[in-house]
């Protein structure tokens, strides 16, 4: 989140398992990295904006594999309350 004092954040996705978020670089290969603004992720995360928009107006960037930045939303869900 650039312009925040925070830390780089890892999820950590393996297959048919919940992602897990770590504060700590668990050493694994970074298979893609996000880069946003805490108000569009806020946004994503509560439904009003999809990847794909945000992606489109560069509010989000996807850097990486494309098989993961294609899977994006599969695995980096949206709130159980945004719907």
């Amino acid at each position: 989140f650039p312009g925040l004092k925070t830390f780089p954040y890892w999820w950590i996705k393996k297959k048919n398992e919940e992602s897990e978020l770590c504060l700590v670089n668990p050493g694994c290969d970074v298979d893609i990295t996000l880069k946003s603004d805490l108000r569009t992720m806020t946004r994503i995360w509560a439904g009003e904006l999809s990847f794909a928009d945000a992606r489109k107006s560069n509010r989000l960037q996807v850097e990486g594999r494309p098989v993961f930045a294609r899977s994006l939303s599969n695995w980096l869900k949206i709130s159980p309350l945004a719907r």
